[in-house]
């Protein structure tokens, strides 16, 4: 756990009070509201389709409606207590080389980038909540999983005996939502781990592996070849994650933007089993920010 303890010394830039000069509470609820709306408005004439018992479907769709609804109040409220929308976002490469008496027999090579953002963190709810606390306290049942959202897109490259190319799309954030985990401690501080995605499944499959792109079975690049192959993440198989940890003063300002690297548990050696006179190495890593936005004013308090 990276401990940020200074907005000079280590990964941290803090400005203070730009989230208390004005409030973005009211604009996202009238938006939620919208959105709330606009599904209700989609949903209702699906009950019109033949075969469809429509006052059962209408009540099915009233009562999705209540609840988007009853969300978006639930969500002002906590914005209100100075909740925080964590954006984290990074790029992480892979390549992997096979070499016969220093040349290049084959080699693949693969970036990722990613946007991943988690609305209505709640760290510290009520003014002066961290002095009650008995002990650590796990804050992560605050955090509402259906907030965060995941994008981004992924290229690979093989060169060799099979040269192929592909790029694509990153899926993940309704399948598959990435966590946030938040301790709070009762000085205030709170440790945070926060995940990209908690799978990277692309789209399309097998762009990597040109044996496999026609066939029933396509590879996967990510967890066939990063974790699989490579063993990225090492027995945990855990990758683009990140912890650390904020101070109660950092945890008052308005905005914090954390510098962000893959931890070295989860890198793993350059060496991919080289043996009988082939070498094979290979390099993985990714870099990236985890952004702290307070979208209104901290509760006031000790």
């Amino acid at each position: 756990m990276r401990s940020v303890t200074s907005a000079v010394v280590a990964l941290a830039l803090a400005v203070p009070g730009a989230a208390g000069a004005r409030s973005a509470c009211p604009s996202r609820q009238k938006s939620c509201y919208q959105s709330a709306k606009a599904d209700l408005e989609s949903c209702t004439p699906l009950c019109g389709l033949p075969g469809v018992d429509r006052k059962s479907c209408e009540k099915r769709c009233a009562k999705a409606y209540r609840t988007e609804r009853q969300q978006c109040r639930g969500n002002a409220r906590a914005c209100r207590r100075g909740a925080l929308r964590v954006t984290f976002q990074g790029a992480a490469s892979y390549q992997a080389t096979d070499s016969d008496n220093g040349q290049t027999v084959e080699q693949v090579q693969g970036g990722l980038h990613w946007t991943t953002i988690f609305d209505d963190v709640l760290v510290n709810p009520l003014k002066g909540f961290h002095l009650k606390l008995p002990g650590d306290f796990p804050t992560s049942w605050l955090v509402n999983p259906h907030t965060s959202s995941s994008d981004g897109s992924f290229d690979v490259q093989v060169f060799g005996s099979t040269p192929c190319q592909g790029t694509g799309g990153l899926e993940g954030d309704r399948t598959f939502p990435a966590t946030l985990n938040v301790v709070l401690h009762s000085d205030g501080s709170a440790d945070f781990t926060v995940q990209a995605v908690s799978k990277v499944v692309e789209n399309p499959l097998g762009a990597q592996d040109c044996s496999d792109i026609n066939g029933s079975q396509p590879s996967d690049f990510w967890q066939d070849w990063v974790t699989g192959f490579g063993h990225a993440g090492l027995d945990s198989g855990t990758t683009l994650t990140y912890a650390f940890t904020l101070t109660k003063e950092l945890l008052a300002q308005g905005k914090i933007i954390v510098n962000a690297q893959a931890p070295a548990g989860e890198v793993p050696s350059t060496d991919c089993g080289s043996g009988d006179g082939v070498v094979c190495t290979q390099s993985y890593g990714w870099t990236g920010t985890v952004t702290l936005q307070r979208e209104s004013t901290l509760p006031p308090g000790p």
